[in-house]
């Protein structure tokens, strides 16, 4: 039965096939094969202009990747020689102060141990007075307590305060633990011993009134104390304060080097 029912099925699909073909030669069927191709090009048309639409899309978003990546390998090498740059103008630095040093010492026939300084307690210190640092050279470099500390212009930083054997503490001239002795280089009579005031500046007590102190006036170590030699420059006198009816007088003396600037310092071993 169902084979049957197959066969008629195919007999009428050959028969209406042959029957298209005829009519499709007698142009009974044009209008509607017009229509169906019509309709099959307008929607080959839909197609085409989507996807000319999607090219430039995709061809816009690939030329922006593509310069994003090279606005991103351009920055790299910016920074990269950025980094460089910075990295010669601190070796420039370094030169120009060890060529100030090497003229200082030209002047000046001292022994020196070179060093460089790794840390600084003023800002961690509950002490706002204590100003010290530390340097990378110590006791197995040759150095000792007391030993003068200068920077690149020949003027006194500080001296050695304790030592390691390969790191070494100095106290700074405007730390008020940190003592020289000290005279004014007009008028060498007039000694005695400078110490820190308050972190910032260095002071002179007991001046007698019969020395003219002008401000301006340098101040020098006078040679008296142990490991420091004389005439190093320790400040300029920025105010002087003295009574006619007192005894004494005394000078507040300005350190002539920046804080901030120390990083290669020199020790004087003498």
């Amino acid at each position: 039965m169902q084979k049957t029912f197959n066969k008629k099925k195919i007999y009428f699909i050959l028969a209406l096939f042959i029957l298209l073909v005829f009519l499709h030669y007698l142009n009974a069927l044009k209008p509607i094969e017009k229509t169906i191709i019509g309709g099959i090009n307008k929607g080959g048309e839909v197609f085409y202009n989507l996807g000319s639409n999607w090219k430039p899309s995709f061809k816009g978003s690939q030329e922006e990747r593509n310069l994003k990546e090279n606005n991103e390998n351009l920055q790299i090498q910016v920074n990269e020689l950025l980094a460089e740059k910075a990295k010669w103008q601190e070796v420039e630095r370094e030169n120009d102060k060890l060529r100030n040093y090497l003229n200082f010492f030209e002047d000046n026939e001292y022994n020196k141990v070179m060093a460089r300084v790794v840390a600084s307690d003023n800002l961690l210190s509950q002490n706002a007075n204590q100003s010290n640092i530390y340097l990378n050279k110590g006791s197995e470099d040759g150095l000792r307590e007391g030993m003068a500390v200068i920077n690149e212009e020949g003027i006194l930083v500080g001296k050695i305060l304790s030592l390691h054997d390969n790191s070494a503490q100095v106290c700074l001239s405007i730390n008020e633990d940190c003592k020289f002795a000290a005279r004014f280089s007009e008028q060498s009579e007039a000694q005695g011993v400078v110490q820190g005031s308050l972190g910032l500046t260095i002071s002179m007590n007991l001046i007698p009134q019969e020395y003219d102190i002008n401000i301006g006036d340098l101040v020098v170590s006078s040679g008296l104390e142990k490991n420091i030699p004389p005439g190093l420059i320790i400040g300029e006198v920025s105010s002087v304060s003295k009574q006619s009816n007192d005894i004494w007088q005394e000078a507040i003396i300005e350190p002539l080097y920046n804080l901030n600037k120390i990083d290669f310092l020199a020790v004087l071993t003498l």
